[in-house]
């Protein structure tokens, strides 16, 4: 590819992520401005007295629904290709674990900060590929913290 050829491609790479930050952005505040007004009815919600009743008390505990719908997708799509190419769960028997999926972590991190948004072999975000080699590495912390 010629040098011109070339620069005008990243050039477009570059203004198609501006466009994405641009609309992340706006994504950003205005879950801002919906988070701020669920907490402001929460307080109120915690200021009125609440029947025994139908009453559940969830301070405290994790809440899984602060997860994206749409990153929590990506990344079970991912999981969902290794299991059918290497067998569910193999990711855990692969030796010398830890360092070949922080590799693999860098790889796509680096190819995402390249500008590559989508991994050329499986067509999804590297960042459910990075999600899934992080969601890894913390299960080896854990394991190795709890003498698993």
């Amino acid at each position: 590819m010629s040098e011109s050829k070339e620069l005008f491609v990243r050039e477009q790479e570059l203004e198609q992520l501006q466009t994405e930050i641009n609309y992340l952005s706006e994504q950003l505040k205005l879950g801002t401005e919906l988070y701020n007004v669920l907490a402001d009815d929460l307080s109120e919600a915690k200021e009125e007295p609440q029947d025994e009743v139908g009453r559940k008390n969830d301070d405290n505990k994790i809440k899984y629904s602060l997860i994206p719908p749409v990153a929590l997708e990506s990344m079970a799509i991912v999981l969902t290709m290794g299991a059918d190419e290497y067998g569910v769960d193999n990711w855990k028997q692969v030796s010398n674990s830890r360092e070949r999926y922080l590799d693999a972590l860098y790889r796509h991190l680096e190819a995402y900060r390249a500008g590559q948004t989508f991994d050329e072999q499986s067509g999804e975000n590297h960042m459910a590929h990075i999600m899934c080699n992080a969601s890894f590495m913390i299960h080896f912390d854990e394991e190795n913290e709890c003498g698993r």
